[in-house]
């Protein structure tokens, strides 16, 4: 992707590492959302991480419950970007405008369905997110309060998963055809997300920026990792004690990001 025909359409979101700014490709139309470092060009240590990052994401390959990454690059300046596939926003600004801060019961299902997808997905890769919360859970549309969930899954847990199930097989279809058509179609006829989820949003777990490979990703094993991951109030108590962890740490965090 040649970043020069990228413009600027604004900022998503700002953090402590990097920002997000909302881009548009020239030539096709399509939008992106770019992650930009803010010390990966000066810090050898966050240059490390980004690049540990880029790789990770490239190793997941497509998952519909994991953002995909598009392409990464360095400016003249030496500037680190990577290009992001655009969703709707993240599920904590979701909640900050839901009524009591809570989704719906059928809704939280789907979220809870789809996100465990994705940390299932990650750990059959032997990669260990580290950092799961509700910012780094993307919706590709906003929640309604409506019962259309409810209505759609009948109720049911078997409803929630043959729901769940066509959903992803949907939008995997979409995905695969829009890849065959080319950038300029997939541009013209709309996001996979969106068409695939037309009645309930599409999960998707992102920031891979803590993320690493580990040798086993069973919940028993365990290693003397770094503590320094995993947001505070998302922490199991393993990392609080700087004891050897593994993939069950993302799943704690899935339980505090489930919750709230």
């Amino acid at each position: 992707m040649d970043w020069r025909v990228l413009e600027l359409l604004h900022v998503v979101d700002e953090g402590a590492y990097g920002v997000v700014l909302a881009v548009r490709h020239r030539l096709t139309g399509e939008s992106f959302a770019v992650k930009a470092g803010k010390h990966a060009s000066a810090d050898p240590r966050v240059m490390y991480q980004t690049l540990r990052e880029v790789k990770i994401l490239r190793s997941l390959g497509n998952h519909p419950n994991v953002v995909r990454l598009a392409d990464a690059f360095r400016s003249e300046e030496e500037h680190v970007y990577l290009v992001f596939e655009m969703a709707h926003c993240g599920l904590h600004k979701e909640l900050e405008r839901l009524p009591g801060r809570q989704l719906p019961a059928p809704t939280l299902k789907l979220v809870a369905w789809q996100l465990l997808h994705g940390l299932l997905h990650c750990h059959d890769h032997q990669i260990v997110h580290r950092d799961v919360k509700p910012s780094n859970v993307l919706v590709s549309r906003a929640i309604t309060l409506c019962a259309s969930s409810e209505t759609i899954t009948g109720g049911s847990d078997d409803g929630l998963l043959k729901y769940c199930t066509s959903a992803v097989q949907r939008y995997d279809q979409v995905a695969a055809e829009a890849d065959h058509e080319g950038p300029t179609q997939r541009a013209n006829t709309g996001s996979a997300a969106t068409v695939a989820h037309a009645a309930a949003p599409l999960i998707k777990l992102c920031d891979f920026g803590f993320a690493r490979h580990v040798y086993c990703s069973e919940p028993w094993y365990g290693e003397r990792y770094s503590s320094y991951v995993v947001t505070r109030y998302y922490r199991a108590p393993e990392v609080l004690v700087g004891c050897k962890y593994g993939a069950s740490v993302d799943i704690w965090s899935y339980g505090c990001t489930l919750a709230e």
